[in-house]
């Protein structure tokens, strides 16, 4: 039984890798974009307690900006990170290819928020986050404000 339960966890961390290596569109986004119906702005979410949380699911955010931006040039789209994986954002990790990849995302006219108090829990302070990242006081806040203004919202999973 034990041989058993070991080859399925296996084979759902292979398959679970793949997902993220080859990451296709949140069933949303291709509405969207089947429909051609441009939501007023959105809101990629990342909340996790993962510490590479960000580094797995960069391919993922990647390819949402790009197929949104593909298919709505003008359409704003925003990223708030208010779990535990923002750290990975601060700048300890500057030199990582996601964060570059994050970076990238930001010249593309993404806005990429922290939350300062989740960012405060590891002793991390505005001054730890790369210039092209806000700091917001509260990231629930911030998401609240974008859904006031119509944005839709999209938590990266």
């Amino acid at each position: 039984m034990s041989r058993l339960i070991k080859m399925f966890v296996f084979v759902g961390s292979m398959w679970a890798g793949a997902v993220w290596a080859n990451p296709s569109l949140h069933p949303q986004v291709e509405k969207w974009i089947e429909t051609n119906q441009a939501p007023f702005g959105v809101v990629l979410e990342l909340i996790s307690r993962e510490a590479n949380f960000v580094e797995k699911r960069t391919p993922y955010i990647q390819h949402q900006v790009s197929a949104l931006k593909q298919a709505f040039a003008d359409l704003d789209v925003v990223i708030i990170s208010h779990g535990r994986e923002l750290n990975a954002l601060s700048n300890s990790f500057v030199n990582q290819p996601y964060q570059q990849a994050f970076e990238q995302l930001h010249q593309q006219g993404v806005t990429v928020h922290v939350c300062e108090v989740v960012a405060g829990w590891g002793n991390k302070t505005r001054d730890d986050f790369p210039a092209f990242i806000d700091v917001a006081p509260s990231g629930t806040a911030q998401l609240n404000d974008y859904k006031k203004l119509g944005y839709s919202v999209i938590r990266v999973p």
